[in-house]
Formats: structure tokens, sequence, C-alpha cells
């Protein structure tokens, strides 16, 4: 905060305005950039907010049992090289389904196998699966990597797919994929002539969290249809949402904040940062004696960086009327907004009833209240099949704060500075510094309110939603003297008020060359004097940041500010005694001087009436 200063009388604050709202999300190569050298933050154990989305999961060594591989790249490599036949034909359950014929499409390096059984990876860790075959956008290679540490990530994996390959149509800004084609013949000795099949899989990607609602939308396909039917794929990699609504598997469908209950960040031994749980494709009605042909693909949306896979779990595609229906809730705690909806849970794994999800019954909870309250599903269908939580309902104070890449003020010389610590030089009189930051708020999305003040002088309001970024010009003056506070004061719709200060240090142009000075027309007083009668101050102000007032008896009747010469005309305006003070701050210094002048005044005697 800046010394105490004395300034009487209205200091005019040139501040240039020019406010303007951008997206966080224009721009997110910094963060790529950020995260390759692990400068984020950890991430926290529920993302709550955008701004906590732009973090890292814990920089692990993983384990050294990592599992075994191959991959369609090189028939040459003994013991690393699998055909795509054999591929598919791991996939699928052979007492059901042959496959008739297969093709990896993309680097073969993409699609293969892995054996997790005598590892710690996290898909047998902790799902279980054994053996998957992986579909990437990266390589199988580095897929069954157990340790997560940001140099593994970004581009740099695919620098062994050699390569490209894409597919528009069907994903929409897709620029790097890789895909599994096989035909199949769905076969059995029982009487039917119809089997229900799905397959179980997971969806795990290196975009998560930082790259959740925007461009760099990772998709994985599960299509399928009758071969030379004409007919249109079917999709069969979805889920339901609480709604009934089939959703795509993506990075912006299923994350931290849509279908959590599925969806699961920074699981340990895995290079990924976030994945979904063991999940099973939509079922589907097929005909014995039929062939169908299936494409498995799973793309990097909008840039190649950033590598997304599917495991599927071995022997998995196959029929699925005899799997048990399992319900699947949120992991952890799980915090609301007032009023907010009770977090859903995730029934799948029947292909013979649509089970459906409700609360407990007798289950008394909401969300209108701040507190924790215990969250309990059930399938209606099937009520010994459930599964808890517990939910927190609060609410957050709104946040202001700077996205990876940018900065609270920004130099006119480029030097850029977030408020902490020391400040990277000394601004100039005249100079512009922009103000830049992002506000945010989980449970208001819009209706608050800010003000931004400099020295106590609000200088702007306005109105913000969630995530907007605001922009300021604000000039520095010699009014600021040699710091200029600036404050920020945000409040929500809940009225909960957060602020911010930063002091920022201003080059006063301090010569040191000596104090303040007063001389009196005529060199002295010249008491007593009379109503009316006019005393000449001369001021000399030899540093320019020097504050300066008048008071006669404790009122100010003249201040001013600078360097230079000043001239004070004094009106004696009452008899008796009057107390004199001129007082001075050299900003430069903070050291108060005053001067204390007694003014006599005689008063005219008035006439009497005569004897």
């Amino acid at each position: 905060m800046k010394s105490s200063v004395i300034l009487f009388g209205l200091l005019l604050l040139s501040v240039c305005v020019n406010a303007a709202w951008l997206t966080p999300r224009e721009s997110l190569q910094t963060v790529v950039n950020r995260q390759r050298g692990g400068e984020l933050p950890l991430c926290p154990s529920d993302i709550k907010t955008f701004s906590e989305q732009f973090c890292q999961c814990p920089i692990t060594t993983g384990c050294s049992s990592v599992p075994t591989f191959r991959n369609n790249f090189d028939p040459r490599l003994v013991g690393r090289y699998i055909s795509a036949v054999e591929i598919a034909e791991n996939l699928v359950n052979p007492a059901f389904i042959t496959i008739t014929s297969a093709e990896v499409r993309g680097p073969g390096v993409g699609v293969g196998v892995i054996d997790a059984s005598n590892s710690c990876h996290m898909i047998e860790d902790v799902y279980a699966f054994g053996e998957a075959i992986v579909v990437t956008t990266g390589t199988v290679e580095r897929s069954r990597l157990t340790a997560n540490d940001p140099g593994f990530q970004s581009s740099t994996d695919n620098i062994a797919r050699d390569t490209f390959y894409s597919v528009p149509e069907l994903i929409p800004g897709s620029t790097d994929c890789s895909e599994l084609y096989f035909t199949f013949e769905l076969n059995s000795q029982d009487i039917d002539l119809q089997l229900r099949v799905a397959m179980q899989y997971m969806f795990l990607s290196e975009e998560y969290p930082e790259f959740v609602g925007n461009q760099f939308n990772d998709e994985f396909k599960f299509l399928l249809r009758e071969l030379g039917s004409g007919n249109e794929f079917v999709n069969l990699a979805r889920v339901k949402s609480s709604t009934g609504q089939e959703i795509d598997v993506s990075v912006n469908s299923v994350n931290y904040e849509s279908l959590s209950a599925i969806f699961r960040l920074c699981t340990a031994n895995t290079y990924y940062d976030g994945n979904t749980v063991n999940l099973f494709s939509l079922p589907e009605t097929l005909t014995v004696g039929k062939t169908y042909e299936v494409r498995l693909i799973v793309c990097d949306v909008g840039d190649t960086q950033y590598d997304s896979a599917v495991f599927i779990k071995k022997g998995s595609l196959a029929v699925c009327d005899s799997l048990t229906p399992e319900i699947v809730c949120p992991s952890g705690a799980v915090e609301v907004c007032p009023n907010a909806e009770i977090p859903s849970a995730f029934s799948q794994g029947s292909c013979l009833i649509d089970y459906n999800v409700v609360l407990e019954p007798g289950l008394n909870v909401g969300t209108s209240e701040v507190g924790t309250y215990p969250v309990t599903y059930i399938l209606q269908e099937a009520p010994e099949v459930a599964c808890s939580f517990d939910m927190i309902v609060a609410n957050r104070a709104p946040l202001i704060y700077n996205l990876p890449g940018s900065n609270l003020l920004t130099y006119s010389g480029g030097e850029v500075w977030n408020g902490e610590g020391t400040a990277p030089r000394k601004a100039e009189i005249g100079e512009k510094l922009t103000l830049s930051f992002t506000l945010e708020d989980d449970c208001c999305e819009s209706g608050n309110n800010a003000k931004v003040f400099v020295d106590a002088v609000q200088v702007d309001s306005f109105v913000w939603n969630s995530e907007d970024l605001y922009s300021k010009e604000i000039e520095i003056t010699s009014a600021f003297g040699l710091e200029a506070t600036i404050k920020i004061v945000v409040e929500d719709c809940y009225g909960i008020v957060t602020t911010m200060e930063i002091a920022v240090p201003i080059n006063g142009n301090c010569n040191g060359i000596g104090s303040p000075q007063v001389f009196i027309s005529g060199g002295s007083l010249t008491n007593p004097y009379v109503i009316g009668d006019q005393i000449t101050f001369l001021l000399s102000l030899p540093e320019s940041n020097t504050v300066w007032y008048v008071s006669a008896n404790g009122n100010v009747v003249q201040n001013g500010m600078g360097g230079g010469r000043a001239l004070v005309n004094y009106i004696v305006e009452s008899c008796g005694t009057t107390e004199l003070i001129i007082g001075f701050e050299n900003l430069c210094n903070g050291i108060p001087i005053t001067k204390s002048y007694l003014i006599e005044a005689t008063c005219a005697q008035e006439p009497t009436d005569a004897p």
C-alpha cells in the first residue's frame, strides 16, 4: 500500500479505458507448451471450474512391470508384429464370431495388442483386463507405459507414425486417426437365429483435463453394419445420459463435468491423464449366418498433439445376454452448487433389460442447503444393485485469475507481471498498462458484477458472465504518486465477494535535490493584519512529486501537487489569531514537512452612541 499522503480536493486520474471481452478458449498453444515443461499446477481431486482444468496429473515414475506389446507395423519384427486378422481374432469370442477379413488403416504402430496380465498397468491393476486390443492416435508401444510425465506427452509420439490417416466424413475435424477394420460372420449351434452382441472397452486421452470443452475433441467410434447391405453404419460406442440420450464417446462428452460417474482423472499406472471406466457398447441384434463389417476408429481432432486410445477387453465382442447389470456412481465426494441437480449414476452391462437408475426409496436429499449428504442409487428393476457417494453442496467464491499464457499486467515495453513478488520494473509517468484477467464462478453463470478502482477511485463497473476475460488500459499519471493500487472487486449472483489488489510501483523521477521552501512576500509576516488583507506565499518545490496543502485553523483552503513553484494567496478572513499551516509530503521519500505561521488580525471598533 502507498504511504500515507494527505490529498485534498479532487485529483483527476487519467485512466484510458479500452475494455475487451475475449474467450479463454481461443488459443491454448501456451497450455501445450507449459504442460510439456511440467509447469501447470497439480490437478485437484474434484475439478469444479474452468480454471482448475488447466492442471497436470502428479508426475509418476510408474512401475517396472510394464505390459508387453505387439503392433501391425512390420512383419519382419519377430515377436513385435501381429497381423490385422490376429488382432481382430483377439477381440472376439470365437464361440459365436468368426473373423473373415481384417486390415489396419493408418499407421501400423497405432493398432495392436498389449498383455498386462503380469504388470501393474491400470487396465490390469484396476480393471482386470489382462490382455487388450489397442487402437490409438499414438503408438501401441507408448500406450503400455505406466509413468505419467509431461515430457512423454505432446506430438513426440507421432514421430513413429509413418502415415497420416483421417476420416473427416465420419469424425469432423479429424487429423490423425487409427482404424481396425474387419468383417465377421455370426455363427451359433443354438437354434436362435438372432443374437445380441456387445463389446467392453475404455477410452483414454492425454487431452484430459486441459482441453475439455474446445475443438481438440478426440473421439472413438465403433461402427457396425451388415456387409453389402448398403445401410448406414451404426455407432455402438455411445453411452446413455441420465435423460436417456445416447452420446458419442469423446473428450468433450465424457469428462469431469459431463457423465462424470464414468470418468476417472489421473488414474495411477498409466501415462494417460484421464479415462472412462470399463464401458459396454450399445448392444446390437445380429442374425446368425450373416456377415458384418466393423470399423474401430480413434481420431485426434483439431490437431495431432496429445494422443488418445481405446483399450478393448480381449474376447469381449460377444453375445451379451448373460451379462450381469451394474451401476456406477461418481468416484469419491462430488461438489455441486446450491439448487443444482443431484449428480447421476450410470447403468450398463445388460442386453436384455433397459435398467432405470433411481434414488434409493425413502432417501430425502436435495441441494437447496449447503452441507454434505449421502446419496444412494439403485437399479429400479434390480434394487439389490446399488452404489453410493457423498454429495457436497457448496458455493465457492468467484475467481479472479489468469489463464496459462496470459498475464495480469502487461507493460508498454512488453514486460508482464502477475501481481505477485517484485514488479519487473517501475511504471513510467504517461505509460499505459494493460490489466487483464478472467472471471469465473462455478455456481453463477451470469448475473455477476464487478468494479475496478485505482487508488480508491472507481474507474469501471461492469456485469460479467463466468469465463469472461476482461481487459483495460490504465494510464499512469503523476496523480498516483510513487505507487498505484489497482483493486478489483467482483460479486457473484449469491452476493459472495472476491477482491484482488495490485500495488504498481511508479518511477517518480526523484532527483534528491532538496526540500521544499516557503517564501513570504515582503520577507516576513507583518502582524497585525486587518480583515481583507492578502498575504502571498511562494512555494519552491525542487521535487516534481510533492504534495502540498494550506490549512487555516485546520480547514484546508488550498492544495496541489507537482514541482517548480506555486503561489498561495491567503486572504485574512477573521480577526484574532489564525494558525496557518503549509504542509508538504515528498513522495520520493515519504517524509512529511510542515511549516506553521500565526496570523494576527485586528478588528475595527464599532462606533458607540454619544451619551
